[in-house]
């Protein structure tokens, strides 16, 4: 499992190399994608540069740097409780600002990861 080392976020931009299928002219010219992803030729991996998904953080490094040991990731499963306080506090913190530019704020965000994490740990469904 990788989490971000610098705001425990567990969303990461990554290169991947795909194979796509295309049609073409008799020139080989390019028309159009038929397939978006035929084949995934590379997957990411711990010599790629990996870049925290969190807007707020953008950390970047190579994946070996947020490698997070099994046993810590076991023992940081959500709990109901936890995911329930953490929604309440997101409720009040969000009636208590008075900007309007949630898409980039900092506890949507928070809250995406930790919607992530309750599906995770089955306390909730992804739909």
């Amino acid at each position: 499992m990788r989490r971000c080392p610098k705001c425990g976020g567990k969303k990461f931009v990554v290169t991947a190399h795909v194979t796509q299928l295309w049609l073409v002219d008799s020139n080989e010219n390019y028309i159009e994608t038929v397939t978006e992803c035929e084949e995934v030729t590379h997957e990411p991996d711990d010599d790629d540069m990996w870049v925290c998904a969190n807007k707020k953080c953008n950390w970047s490094g190579p994946g070996r740097d947020c490698h997070v040991a099994d046993s810590e990731a076991e023992d940081s499963a959500m709990t109901e409780e936890e995911y329930q306080e953490l929604k309440k506090s997101a409720k009040a913190l969000c009636a208590f600002c008075e900007a309007n530019h949630c898409d980039k704020c900092q506890i949507t965000y928070l809250m995406d990861d930790a919607r992530d994490e309750a599906i995770d740990a089955g306390l909730i469904t992804d739909c």
